[in-house]
């Protein structure tokens, strides 16, 4: 039987907080709000990049028809032999300018390097001789002040000694003034030489950093080294006005070309061919192209101190030869402006 004082406990129920409840809401909502901007967000993003990729796909649309139409222009000429001659010396020619382009673009890159490696060494060299240098001052200021470290050591060993008996005890005052102002002295000096032997090991320690761009006088004896190998190339190519029509060729379409009759063309091709044959085999290239260069360096003017390219004009007059001594040999001068007529392109090869 159960215990009629047994006794239930009823746990009160709590009410429902309202406020909480809104709140949560709220966040609901916001977190929705903010979900929802998210995605207008990226919705725009992708449209804007649908837009892109359509308009590029339609530039490239726009450039494949225009590849099309070139390459049936192109069989259509090739199909006449009359045009077909015409076509062949278009693209020799397009193809030696490019050819002279690429001689230039690697002396600039070489010679680049070249003087790069030459100017970092003579600042090293002139680094090391000036480190050196003032490490000797440091060491014989050093060696002075451990001289007279050891003598006001020897002095304030000396006073102490001479006042350690009786004198001490008959002139005290006058013992201590002239042992503490040795004592003064020697800390001065010891001073003096820690600060000059920090000095030493932070002076000893310094390192040059390397330099990555070329000096002003650097890069304007590149580029008259180029401007030199343009005008070698302008010279070789002079014969039938090769060089002339190369540019040309590198400036107007295949349907503006136009070469002359068959048998004009034939010859230009010919000659076109001969004349870079010669060119390859000609071992005393760098020679010429460096001693004109040494040329061009006495008749360049720049406009200010810091300008790398020369004035066109002045290098603009060109020698078909140029002596040993730096002269023009014979009196054959062209009027051949490789810098402002941009003969093998060679205003974009420079350095700035």
């Amino acid at each position: 039987m159960v215990s009629s004082s047994s006794q239930v406990t009823v746990m009160p129920v709590e009410p429902t907080d309202g406020a909480a409840a809104e709140r949560r809401a709220d966040e609901a909502l916001l977190r929705l709000f903010w979900n929802r901007a998210e995605l207008k967000k990226e919705f725009a993003r992708l449209r804007d990049e649908r837009a892109q990729l359509e308009a590029r796909i339609r530039q490239q649309e726009g450039q494949l028809l225009r590849a099309q139409q070139r390459l049936e222009q192109l069989e259509s000429r090739l199909a006449n032999p009359e045009q077909a001659v015409q076509v062949a010396v278009y693209y020799q020619l397009r193809a030696l300018w490019h050819y002279g382009r690429r001689r230039i673009a690697r002396l600039v890159r070489d010679l680049s390097q070249r003087e790069l490696n030459d100017e970092q060494r003579a600042r090293l060299d002139e680094f090391a001789r000036t480190q050196a240098a003032e490490l000797r001052e440091l060491d014989g200021r050093i060696d002075q002040l451990r001289g007279r470290a050891r003598a006001g050591r020897q002095l304030l060993l000396d006073l102490r000694q001479r006042y350690a008996g009786w004198r001490g005890l008959l002139m005290p005052g006058r013992a201590q003034r002239e042992i503490e102002a040795a004592r003064a002295g020697l800390a001065t000096v010891v001073a003096e030489l820690e600060r000059y032997q920090s000095l030493r090991v932070l002076r000893a320690g310094e390192r040059l950093t390397a330099e990555s761009q070329l000096s002003v006088a650097g890069r304007r004896r590149v580029n008259l080294a180029a401007i030199a190998m343009a005008q070698e190339l302008f010279l070789h190519f002079a014969d039938g006005d090769i060089a002339a029509r190369a540019r040309e060729s590198s400036a107007r379409q295949l349907k503006d070309a136009n070469f002359g009759h068959s048998a004009d063309c034939r010859r230009l091709s010919r000659l076109a061919a001969r004349r870079l044959h010669e060119l390859e085999a000609l071992a005393a290239l760098p020679a010429m192209v460096e001693r004109r260069a040494r040329y061009l360096a006495r008749l360049a003017e720049y406009r200010s101190e810091s300008d790398t390219v020369p004035v066109a004009a002045s290098v603009a007059v060109v020698p078909r030869r140029i002596s040993a001594t730096l002269e023009p040999a014979g009196d054959e001068l062209l009027d051949a402006d490789v810098l402002s007529q941009e003969y093998w392109d060679l205003y974009s090869l420079l350095v700035p």
